[in-house]
């Protein structure tokens, strides 16, 4: 084995050693980032998989826009891929066997809402990808990435405001994330984010373009926050006035 895993070192995915002469089999190892680059684990190449608890999926496709309750409307790894793909999206944080999620997905111009509960989970996975069986493909294959809120929580009452630990989900498998991406819903406010309860205050940005669903994008460097358990959100209003809302309880690893 190699030296121990530094938080925020880069992360080999794959490692392939050849064997020595006269085997056959070569064996191959991932290395994977539990909370995608928060945590450090290795697990054998197989499929692992949350399943929807009730299908089909419930879903909408609308011209009419459908604007998303709450402030925290999305939160993610940043994405490492252009476009969105419904078939390989992840939860970051890993699961626990047992969990029960409830996955909100909505886009940024608020045509397309979905609000589905998954599990409970048959077993613990490091980096499992939820299922996701849209019939939508080829309309969401138009958007970016980035232009997709997924509103994940661990909890047993699946609604649209629904409480509990927020998990970040993951676009891909790709790379080591260092960066958390909070979509927020403030309305005319301008909002700062950040990560814990002596965590460092971020300015959120507003995005180009249309704003339905979501109108700021909060890019909170992960570095050393692995561990926090709490999201901090406040909003600034036209009048200068600062309001801070009650800290959002997050999972950023395996507990």
């Amino acid at each position: 084995m190699g030296p121990p895993h530094r938080p925020g070192a880069p992360l080999v995915n794959w490692l392939a050693p050849v064997v020595p002469a006269g085997h056959r089999r070569m064996f191959r190892c991932r290395l994977v980032a539990a909370a995608a680059g928060l945590g450090f684990a290795t697990e054998p190449v197989r499929a692992q998989e949350l399943s929807l608890a009730t299908k089909p999926l419930a879903e909408v496709f609308s011209d009419r826009a459908k604007v998303t309750g709450g402030v925290i409307v999305g939160l993610s790894t940043a994405a490492t891929r252009v476009t969105f793909d419904p078939g390989a999206l992840f939860i970051a944080s890993g699961i626990e066997a047992g969990d029960q999620v409830c996955i909100r997905v909505t886009t940024r111009d608020g045509r397309y809402w979905s609000l589905n509960a998954y599990g409970p989970a048959k077993s613990s996975a490091v980096l499992p990808r939820f299922e996701y069986p849209t019939g939508f493909a080829r309309d969401l294959a138009s958007y970016r990435a980035e232009d997709i809120a997924i509103r994940a929580v661990r909890t047993t009452d699946c609604h649209e405001d629904a409480e509990g630990a927020l998990l970040p989900v993951a676009f891909d498998r790709a790379g080591a994330a260092t960066e958390l991406v909070v979509l927020v819903n403030a309305g005319r406010s301008h909002a700062r984010a950040k990560l814990g309860e002596d965590g460092t205050w971020t300015e959120c940005e507003t995005p180009e373009g249309q704003r339905v669903a979501y109108t700021a994008r909060c890019r909170l460097a992960l570095g050393g926050r692995f561990h926090a358990t709490s999201l901090h959100i406040a909003l600034r209003g036209l009048t200068g006035g600062v309001r801070q809302l009650d800290p959002y309880p997050v999972a950023l690893g395996p507990r």
